[in-house]
């Protein structure tokens, strides 16, 4: 179920959904026995599983234009994960939530730079052997274009994933 809506004020858009997905023949590592000779004993196959995977989840997008040369943009992700089969992390492996906010600015014809903030709840890394809290990141890039307008080439310096250690 979704809606998308236009608002006359800064020309917004928002868009929700809400949505229950089941994903048949989900690819799982199947950790093996490594052939002789090998070093590194960590030897993993990959296979289909023949137990689907339901998905369920909200999410929503605001995008507005405060002034002619900015756009702000909010969102945010609720996902819950079922895998009903015993032993499965799947169900953690996914942040329970991530909330976004942007800011993307054109400063002339040629200078650009996009700020964001990105919010991600707890999960579990690596099949579950590793909990992460939840933590902030900050991207950031500042960009340059040029060429014909028609087919403008970009050089941007992009900073991705600052913030405190997760």
């Amino acid at each position: 179920i979704g809606y998308l809506g236009q608002f006359r004020t800064w020309d917004g858009v928002l868009e929700v959904r809400i949505y229950r997905e089941k994903i048949t023949d989900l690819i799982q590592e199947d950790p093996v026995a490594p052939p002789p000779g090998v070093v590194d004993p960590r030897s993993f196959s990959f296979v289909n599983m023949s137990i689907p995977v339901s998905q369920r989840g909200l999410e929503w997008r605001y995008s507005a234009r405060p002034i002619a040369e900015a756009r702000v943009q909010a969102s945010y992700s609720n996902l819950r994960v079922r895998a009903p089969f015993l032993g499965s992390n799947h169900e953690h492996e996914v942040p329970g939530h991530v909330a976004t906010l942007s800011w993307m600015q054109d400063w002339t014809t040629r200078w650009a730079s996009t700020l964001s903030l990105i919010r991600y709840g707890t999960y579990e890394w690596g099949s579950g052997s590793f909990h992460v809290p939840a933590y902030t990141s900050i991207d950031a890039r500042v960009a340059y274009r040029f060429g014909p307008a028609a087919k403008p080439t970009e050089l941007a310096l992009v900073l991705l994933n600052q913030g405190g250690r997760h």
